[in-house]
């Protein structure tokens, strides 16, 4: 092990590490050669790191751990068995640590009751039968159960805290400014080049109150591989906001420039889907896709019209309460944001939180139009139940907007 101090705020951070990186004193030349020589290492090196050699360190994204919980039995075996047989060269960043215990119990009630049959092809007949099979399971069969061997895993991993406050503080602070031109950027109409991107860019719109997580992760393993002196593997899922990786799943290579002039180390940063996939054949897709965002109802039956109406309703008061509460409910931040953000202050309560978040993805059906999606998961009870809980809520709210005036 090595005794060296990664210092952040000192210029070992990723927005001061480019001074070292693509500008040094001598002359372009030695620019140039220093790219070279990042790329050379990174793909000298790729191959034993995918094949994880017994030392490197394995750094797993909030959403590797989370993804646990989200998948069926089949690939949940998969990913469970790969984190016991790799344990002592897991590593959890103080940071991931904090966002999966505050997401823990919200995506085991999102995904702990539905059928496997979301993995598979809506058009297909066999899929169509276990989907029934499925939906009419005898309810003595304790649905609610969820066996929660991850928990017990992730307390085996190695857990680190190596950022001080005054480090944290610093990082903000630099995110801040390149948030700021990243911001500047959309206002004029350009396009953010693959050379500016920067961990958590992609949070920017869609985790305004807190988009730091990805900047704080990223450091977080830079200076674990500082002091350590190591390669690290970085997965995760996260792939499609073009942050972590480029739009076509490369890497960006100024990640590569700036982390290898720190330390002569590098972070490989590899997509989860394909490192799993390529590893065990199979999909380790989530059983529920993420909604599109959009912003409007396409609705068709009465029914429909009246529960789309009811969310509506009960989304309004929802706004309403966070912004008695001084709490941000902009345009840009949705209402699962919002709640997060009323549960996170205890301004309402769990039951109350997991009941919406529970009911959540028939608002984004909704949304999205998919009425058959609808029709095919939940049974015209489930519906009618879920219209009493949306009505039952818009109550709580009424009355929690009222508490929250004394």
């Amino acid at each position: 092990m090595s005794n060296k101090k990664c210092v952040i705020e000192k210029g070992s951070s990723f927005n001061t590490i480019k001074d070292k990186a693509e500008t040094p004193d001598d002359s372009r030349s030695t620019d140039v050669i220093g790219q070279k020589t990042a790329l050379t290492y990174y793909a000298n090196n790729l191959p034993s790191a995918i094949h994880l050699s017994e030392h490197i360190p394995i750094f797993l994204d909030t959403n590797v751990l989370l993804r646990g919980y989200s998948i069926s039995p089949a690939p949940r075996a998969f990913l469970y068995e790969f984190f016991t047989e790799r344990k002592n060269q897991i590593v959890v960043t103080k940071q991931i640590e904090q966002e999966f215990i505050k997401n823990r119990k919200k995506v085991i009630k999102l995904y702990e009751n539905l059928p496997d049959v979301h993995l598979t092809d809506a058009s297909d007949t066999l899929s169509t039968l276990l989907f029934e099979l499925n939906t009419v399971a005898p309810e003595s069969e304790n649905s609610n159960y969820v066996d929660d061997e991850l928990l017990d895993l992730f307390a085996s991993f190695e857990q680190i805290d190596n950022l001080s406050t005054t480090e944290k503080d610093f990082l903000k602070k630099e995110f801040d400014v390149l948030s700021n031109r990243f911001k500047s950027h959309q206002r004029n109409g350009k396009t953010e080049t693959t050379n500016r991107s920067f961990p958590g860019m992609g949070d920017i719109l869609e985790k305004p109150r807190f988009p730091y997580g990805d900047y704080f992760i990223y450091h977080e393993m830079l200076k674990y591989s500082y002091e350590k002196n190591q390669d690290v593997i970085f997965l995760t899922f996260d792939v499609a906001k073009e942050d972590w990786l480029k739009s076509n799943k490369e890497p960006h290579a100024h990640y590569i420039h700036r982390t290898f002039a720190l330390n002569e180390k590098m972070i490989f940063i590899l997509n989860a889907n394909t490192f799993f996939e390529d590893l065990y054949t199979t999909s380790f897709d989530a059983l529920v896709p993420i909604p599109k965002k959009v912003d409007h109802f396409i609705i068709e039956s009465k029914f429909e019209k009246e529960l789309a109406a009811a969310f509506l309703r009960l989304e309004q008061r929802i706004k309403k309460l966070a912004q008695q509460l001084n709490i941000d409910t902009s345009n840009e931040i949705s209402t699962k944001d919002i709640l997060d953000e009323l549960n996170y202050n205890d301004h309402i309560s769990d039951d109350t939180y997991f009941e919406l978040m529970g009911i959540w993805s028939i608002r984004d059906a909704l949304i999205e139009g998919d009425i058959e999606k609808i029709k095919r998961t939940y049974t015209p009870n489930e519906l009618a139940e879920t219209s009493g809980v949306v009505e039952d809520n818009i109550s709580v709210m009424d009355k929690l907007l009222i508490s929250s005036k004394k």
